[in-house]
């Protein structure tokens, strides 16, 4: 009965076609990489400024030395069904942005100390996954 309400629950997402990154919107052009700002980050402070903080509080995650590098080289290659990868994305999607439409050109400044957040899944200026994306 639960895995018939899931499935029936995904159904929308699997029939949902969108136009994902297309045209000159999205290409990496001056101006869509200028918002990002990545030449003015600084290694010191990344985790430390925010101008949504309270009270000079900061609620979020300050990771040591502002990097959380993972080495992900000894994972083994894999593949997946192309429908299978569109369906995690926009059910990805929709736990991160809250809807079917893919975030790619999205950048917010949330004040978790993480600097921008970048992305449909979230990489960070803070944790310097953004850089390496």
């Amino acid at each position: 009965m639960l895995r018939s309400l899931f499935l029936l629950l995904l159904l929308p997402f699997a029939i949902a076609e969108n136009e994902y990154c297309s045209g000159n919107r999205f290409k990496p052009t001056e101006a869509n990489c200028a918002k990002f700002e990545f030449s003015k980050l600084k290694d010191d402070g990344q985790c430390t400024d925010s101008s949504k903080a309270t009270n000079g509080t900061f609620h979020g995650i300050k990771p040591k030395n502002c990097t959380t590098f993972y080495d992900i080289s000894d994972l083994p290659n894999q593949s997946m069904d192309p429908e299978a990868v569109k369906m995690a994305e926009l059910i990805t999607n929709v736990f991160e942005n809250g809807n079917t439409v893919m975030g790619y050109a999205a950048a917010e400044r949330l004040g978790d100390c993480r600097g921008y957040t970048c992305g449909y899944i979230g990489f960070t200026t803070g944790t310097n996954d953004a850089y390496a994306v």
